[in-house]
């Protein structure tokens, strides 16, 4: 038998997977306003909301409550750091995220990303 949270990523999985990305996020929401440190559903919700909704501040905002909890969780500052670095505006941020997860979590997957990250420091970005 699954627990509550299992079954409202899997059913918010489900709803963003057939395009309905509003009602995946409900899901997770309502899953979340009693059990707001569940870390699995509050990355999917920002999953959904950058990736599905297109709506990258809120989906920084969810990434924001889980470091605020947790500050050295590597996948939500590998996922903040990747929905950062596409806005030259978030130049700063993005690079302490990086520099963090260099200390936190120092593997090939992110130096290469911190790579790709620098080296488009030379290139134009999205203003």
């Amino acid at each position: 038998m699954s627990s509550p949270a299992e079954e409202a990523v899997k059913k918010a999985n489900r709803l963003a997977d057939g395009g309905d990305g509003e009602a995946a996020a409900k899901v997770l929401e309502e899953y979340l306003s009693g059990d707001p440190d569940n870390r699995d559903a509050r990355l999917l919700l920002a999953r959904t909301a950058v990736y599905v909704l297109k709506d990258a501040d809120r989906g920084i905002a969810q990434l924001d409550i889980i470091l605020e909890r947790h500050p050295d969780d590597p996948d939500a500052l590998k996922a903040l750091a990747t929905v950062l670095m596409k806005k030259k505006k978030n130049n700063k941020r993005a690079d302490e995220c990086y520099r963090k997860l260099t200390e936190t979590c120092p593997d090939a997957e992110v130096y290469n990303a911190y790579a790709v990250f620098l080296r488009m420091q030379m290139l134009d970005f999205q203003t």
